[in-house]
């Protein structure tokens, strides 16, 4: 009886593990002050940027909620209503976002200010990285606010590109350019936008979901989805991302535990 009570105790500690390691994580960007440039402040998640419009290459944090902001496009619920997209139907806060930042306002890490006073997305473009080590995902939720205007067939690149092990062109999973969401056809409009919710244009807020599978069936070749390393790229555009959540691969130990625990549970059987 005692061996039993143990191998059904293994298997719930199995399934926890499992479980705890399948769910969405959310990044809480909202304990940062508004204007914070965001680096290697998260455990396990470096944030870098290459900003392409003649600004510093930084992450900076913009607070959605406020009013009277450098960028009025940003702003969003509950003090200001988005105009458009799919999380304006419920008018849902982002709360914080990260851009990349425009300017050097206040901006004095000599003296240990890392804290831009006008904090405002870079018009000219560029990209964020988001670098997750080793740690293998299988799944990114993320929003984007002031999504200006894209359309089908843009030659402009606005999408999310995943990587594994590093951010090489050799070790690139897939990319998907955000303006898939409005090609008829195409595997991202059809799974995710058929009812036409999702637009792009000033102002606009939208919330999407991308996993390793989705990765699999829309692109040839793509075996394994899964990836530790993004690229959010806004050449030529801005924009800001919140409400980030990651999915991660479960840990093999995971499996390991399940398997013994099943195994023990057959042998008492059999011994009965």
């Amino acid at each position: 009886m005692r061996s039993m009570l143990l191998a059904v105790c293994g298997l719930a500690v199995a399934l926890v593990c499992s479980y705890s390691y399948s769910a969405y994580e959310q990044i809480d960007l909202d304990q940062f002050d508004n204007g914070q440039e965001l680096t290697d402040q998260l455990s396990g998640i470096t944030f870098s940027a290459d900003n392409t419009g003649g600004g510093p290459d930084s992450v900076a944090i913009f607070d959605t909620t406020l009013t009277g902001t450098a960028d009025p496009d940003l702003e969003g619920p509950p003090n200001t209503d988005w105009e458009g997209g799919n999380l304006s139907d419920l008018q849902t806060s982002v709360g914080n976002i990260i851009i990349i930042q425009e300017n050097t306002d206040g901006y004095d890490p000599g003296n240990g200010d890392t804290i831009f006073d006008n904090p405002d997305d870079e018009g000219g473009g560029g990209s964020i990285f988001i670098d997750y080590g080793s740690t293998l995902m299988k799944g990114f939720k993320f929003a984007f606010a002031d999504s200006e205007e894209y359309s089908s067939g843009d030659s402009v690149c606005v999408g999310i590109s995943f990587y594994r092990d590093s951010f090489s062109d050799n070790d690139l999973v897939a990319e998907v350019p955000l303006a898939n969401y409005l090609e008829q056809g195409n595997y991202f409009k059809d799974t995710y936008n058929s009812d036409n919710s999702i637009e792009f244009e000033d102002h606009y807020a939208n919330e999407f979901e991308i996993t390793s599978g989705d990765l699999e069936d829309a692109f040839t070749g793509v075996a394994d989805g899964t990836f530790n390393k993004i690229k959010i790229c806004l050449d030529n555009s801005s924009g800001g991302f919140g409400m980030l959540e990651y999915e991660r691969v479960p840990e093999p130990v995971t499996f390991a535990l399940l398997g013994s625990g099943l195994v023990m549970i057959g042998r008492k059987k059999r011994s009965e």
